[in-house]
């Protein structure tokens, strides 16, 4: 939530932190405000390894969606590979929240999700290989 005060605003963020901007910054910046939408973009990335199959790897991130109330079907969630890396194709699993208090627990679980998703699925998660 927001609060107001005549010399500064006041703002909850989603790791329960208070922000407070003097009304001067606010006046004179610009501000990125991600709870004025009602949709929140979620972004999960997950580095996989060069062998892996990306289609196997992209529908299991996408069965881990939960099918949660929070969670928005239009636009429906995707994966996309958003860099080839030195170590890992990484992969970005992309789904929009209807609460934006919620973006870092459902980040949180859906890192859990994914961990032991792919564990079940044989996925390897990639790490640095120093030779």
């Amino acid at each position: 939530g927001a609060a107001h005060h005549p010399a500064h605003h006041a703002r909850r963020d989603a790791h329960e932190g208070i922000l407070v901007i003097p009304n001067k910054d606010v006046t004179g910046s610009r501000l990125f405000n991600y709870s004025l939408h009602p949709t929140t973009r979620l972004r999960v990335p997950v580095g996989v390894s060069y062998a892996t199959d990306v289609d196997a790897a992209r529908a299991a991130l996408l069965s881990l969606v939960p099918e949660e109330p929070i969670v928005r079907r239009d636009p429906p969630p995707f994966v996309a590979v958003s860099a080839l890396g030195d170590s890992a194709v990484v992969l970005e699993l992309v789904l929009f929240l209807t609460d934006p208090a919620e973006l870092v627990p459902m980040r949180w679980r859906l890192q859990d999700a994914v961990l032991a998703g792919f564990r079940r699925h044989r996925i390897e998660i990639a790490f640095p290989q120093l030779d």
